[in-house]
């Protein structure tokens, strides 16, 4: 790929509730936006039978929407000391949108699998003003398949993009302060 750009907006408006002294705990509804843009040269010359011959620029975008949902919950184990726990649904955007190459545009479908997140957080307030927080995220990247580009165009058929990705781990130390109580 000579350029590639995929941007995921989350609108995510949540509840949440005390149970008892010590427990919140809470839900949300997320709703998706994305736009996909993938810039690569395609080697025509291959269809020639002169692999590199002619190298040509394609443009694929599109865009697309999608449902999730989150739970968490926040337990204080001590004044000044909570632990946190939550969990992001994976979910799936759907895009439509277009290839252009050599001056003529298909239109085109695709479907990106994003994965579940699970998170757990520890923070602690030394002053009423500060917080200092640690987190470790959990993201099940092994869960995404594989993305399949699907042209309008019979003649055109599929394209299959390859994932293979693995799971990873993310460790984050975060600080805050309240300018103003």
């Amino acid at each position: 790929a000579t350029y590639s750009d995929l941007v995921v907006a989350d609108i995510s408006p949540a509840f949440g509730v005390r149970v008892g002294k010590s427990l919140l705990v809470g839900a949300g509804l997320d709703f998706y936006y994305s736009k996909a843009r993938l810039e690569r040269m395609v080697d025509a010359g291959l269809a020639m039978g002169q692999p590199g011959a002619l190298d040509l620029p394609s443009k694929l975008t599109g865009d697309g929407t999608a449902w999730g949902g989150n739970v968490g919950a926040i337990y204080q184990i001590a004044p000044r000391h909570n632990v946190a726990l939550v969990y992001h649904h994976p979910y799936s955007i759907d895009y439509d949108g277009e290839l252009a190459f050599s001056g003529m545009k298909n239109p085109l479908g695709a479907t990106i699998d994003f994965p579940a997140v699970v998170a757990a957080g520890y923070s602690f307030r030394p002053t009423e003003r500060w917080k200092l927080e640690v987190d470790a995220d959990w993201t099940a990247w092994s869960q995404v398949d594989d993305i399949m580009i699907r042209f309008d165009q019979p003649a055109l058929g599929q394209a299959v993009q390859k994932q293979d990705l693995h799971n990873t781990m993310a460790y984050k130390f975060g600080a805050e302060y309240a300018w103003s109580k």
